[in-house]
């Protein structure tokens, strides 16, 4: 049986679907991949992977639209919450990681810089960690973190865990 090349759709066993440019029996190229529970990405590929532009949706309404590496965030891109959060800029390794604006949905914001998801406070370096436990004092970030927090949310860290596994990109057999 021959390898899948060219243009075409495939219907997985798992329900999920992808219409696109295949290579070496991979999606290659320019493509949408749909997910079964909900959401789709379309945009590049490369062997199999979310690799370049694209946008990401999924099954809750969040959006990412930006670059992507290994099937991972990774670059510049932006992020829309179901929340109405939305965060605006670098990322590594699918959690925002440099220069980028975080607006709450209640209209408060962070301007600054992220490491490995979590907020830096411009001046002092306090971080504020996941799980409720924060480190130095938010104050000098000049926003109200504690009353901007919706679900995906605790102590001013999104919680990445809840946009990763399979959800980030599918591996094709």
């Amino acid at each position: 049986k021959g390898k899948r090349n060219g243009k075409g759709e495939h219907r997985y066993s798992n329900g999920d679907e992808y219409n696109g440019e295949w290579g070496n029996h991979q999606p290659h190229g320019l493509g949408r991949y749909s997910f079964q529970t909900g959401g789709s990405y379309e945009g590049q590929f490369d062997a199999g992977t979310f690799n370049g532009s694209g946008i990401r949706v999924w099954d809750d309404g969040s959006v990412y639209e930006g670059e992507w590496k290994g099937g991972f965030r990774e670059g510049k891109g932006q992020h829309r919450f179901s929340s109405g959060d939305k965060y605006d800029g670098e990322w590594r390794n699918d959690k925002p990681h440099g220069c980028g604006r975080f607006v709450f949905h209640t209209g408060g914001f962070f301007v600054g810089q992220f490491e490995n998801g979590e907020l830096r406070c411009r001046n002092d370096g306090s971080v504020w960690k996941k799980n409720g436990k924060k480190r130095g004092e938010m104050a000098k970030a000049n926003i109200n973190i504690t009353t901007a927090m919706n679900t995906k949310w605790s102590a001013g860290t999104v919680d990445w865990s809840a946009l990763t596994s399979r959800q980030r990109s599918p591996r094709v057999s």
